[in-house]
């Protein structure tokens, strides 16, 4: 079988449908799951990320791909202060 898109997994899993793997996601706020590692890797860091929608989107982006967990999160919380 071959290696499903994260999207495609979501998908069949949430059908009933054969997946190439078990599912992982971080369903937690407080951050979702950025750590202070990945924050690292990325280069971009709290609370810098909390003033740039940009920052905060490539903070989220950076996670998923170093844990290819199948979500982009940063935490419902912390959505609302680049918005503002």
């Amino acid at each position: 079988m071959r290696e499903f898109a994260s999207k495609r997994r979501v998908f069949a899993a949430l059908l009933g449908g054969k997946v190439d793997r078990v599912l992982a996601t971080c369903i937690g706020a407080c951050g979702g799951s950025v750590s202070v590692e990945i924050q690292e890797a990325v280069g971009i860091y709290w609370p810098e990320a909390f003033k740039d929608p940009k920052k905060m989107a490539n903070l989220a982006i950076g996670s998923q791909k170093i844990t290819q967990l199948e979500c982009v999160s940063i935490g419902d919380e912390f959505s609302i202060l680049p918005e503002a």
